[in-house]
């Protein structure tokens, strides 16, 4: 298969143009962090943007960072980090998944519009994207959006952009808002709740005016498997909740926060004797949350993954209709990673009919290629839904050379 590993715009364009004459399909990708994610994309050559590199804008001042899109997301991490600030929807990687490393590219971060923990808080990528450059499957070269969110008219591109995995454009560049770093970062764990009682608590604080930037619940299955010492030993399961900002004012919410945990029937003892509460630092906190977004307790165990969307108050009714082998709850309770055997269909027609009644949508975010050539990776779509999706897939990449295959069979 031939491999194409363009340095510019330019280049890429003379590769797209090659694709359209020749009737060639090009599987577009960066450091391939994301290589499980979707549906096996069967193409005459692979476009690699990992050449494509390098931040081009970077204002702290007025919270803007532009970069190629191969660019590294450690090197903009790294930037970022170095003037005291961060991306606010703090992007998951999950490399580990699929037996990688690394965090992958910012382009590729974009095109899956992947959003950590703190999306409960700050939203998700799409809300932070302000601009976008890139080369159509017609190899046409446009750009929307800039520097501002108010400079958007007309219909938004980089919001259609952002979770299109590649199948409608190429990337090129990419321009998103940032923020300012947390000063301190505190977590709240509080074990010996059951399922449901840790629900109502992820619910009640993320309903009082704490700024609860972090919500999650991992039962004793999940707790055993993660990395950090700090709870890994606990045989119960655990609820999260995480608190940023100023030291003069983190003191007071996080009282604040252990009043309302109180009042939901915890106990408030140290978890060294099980059963009740404690409170982890900035460096420990911020350790646990990036596992917990990245979902990396799974990474060893060759599960199929299911990531469901669902209102809080539905969160056990959907774990409990499927029965999953192992599962936590991120956001509040409105995200659920379900792990369950990757033979057959991984319970496919279950989770779809449990998602169907609590409503929401559910997408397979690791399994093997057979399975995912099977099974609808991401969430089957309505007919109006579908005939709207290819029409979009029409006008921007009508001979579909662009992915094809990677969301859905006709993309």
């Amino acid at each position: 298969m031939d491999i194409f590993k363009p340095a510019n715009p330019g280049d890429i364009q003379e590769v797209v143009g090659w694709a359209l004459s020749d009737g060639k399909k090009l599987r577009v990708q960066g450091l391939e962090t994301k290589s499980g994610l979707g549906r096996p994309v069967d193409a005459d050559a692979v476009l690699d943007l990992s050449a494509l590199t390098g931040i081009t804008l970077y204002e702290p001042g007025e919270l803007i960072l532009r970069a190629k899109a191969g660019t590294p997301l450690q090197e903009i991490e790294q930037a970022l980090s170095d003037a005291g600030q961060q991306l606010a929807f703090e992007p998951p990687s999950f490399a580990a998944l699929y037996g990688g490393t690394g965090r992958g590219t910012v382009g590729g971060l974009v095109a899956g519009n992947l959003s950590g923990a703190r999306r409960v808080k700050a939203g998700a990528l799409r809300d932070h994207l302000l601009g976008i450059e890139a080369i159509s499957g017609r190899n046409e070269t446009f750009k929307s959006g800039g520097r501002v969110m108010k400079n958007v008219t007309g219909y938004d591109l980089p919001k259609l952009m952002a979770g299109s995995h590649g199948t409608l454009a190429v990337l090129t560049e990419v321009t998103l808002k940032v923020a300012p770093a947390a000063e301190q970062v505190q977590t709240l764990l509080v074990a010996g709740l059951r399922d449901r009682e840790a629900l109502s608590v992820l619910i009640a604080a993320m309903q009082a005016p704490l700024e609860v930037s972090g919500a999650a619940y991992l039962p004793s299955a999940v707790v055993a498997k993660s990395r950090q010492p700090d709870i890994s030993g606990i045989a119960q399961g655990i609820a999260l909740l995480r608190i940023e900002g100023y030291a003069s004012s983190l003191g007071a919410r996080m009282d604040t926060l252990k009043d309302l945990v109180a009042k939901k029937g915890a106990e408030l003892k140290p978890l060294a004797g099980h059963g009740g509460a404690t409170v982890l630092d900035s460096s420990k906190s911020r350790s646990l949350w990036q596992e917990i977004s990245d979902a990396s307790f799974f990474q060893h165990d060759g599960s199929a993954l299911w990531r469901v969307s669902t209102a809080p108050s539905h969160a056990l009714s959907v774990v409990t209709t499927v029965g999953a082998d192992a599962w936590y709850a991120d956001w509040g309770g409105g995200l659920i990673w379900l792990s369950v055997p990757a033979e057959g269909s991984a319970d496919e027609e279950i989770v779809r009919q449990a998602v169907g009644r609590a409503g929401g949508h559910a997408t397979l975010i690791r399994g093997p290629e057979a399975l995912r050539r099977e099974v609808p990776v991401f969430h089957p779509q309505d007919h109006v839904h579908a005939v709207l999706s290819r029409n979009i897939k029409r006008a921007f990449d009508p001979e579909r050379i662009l992915n094809p295959g990677r969301m859905y069979a006709d993309d």
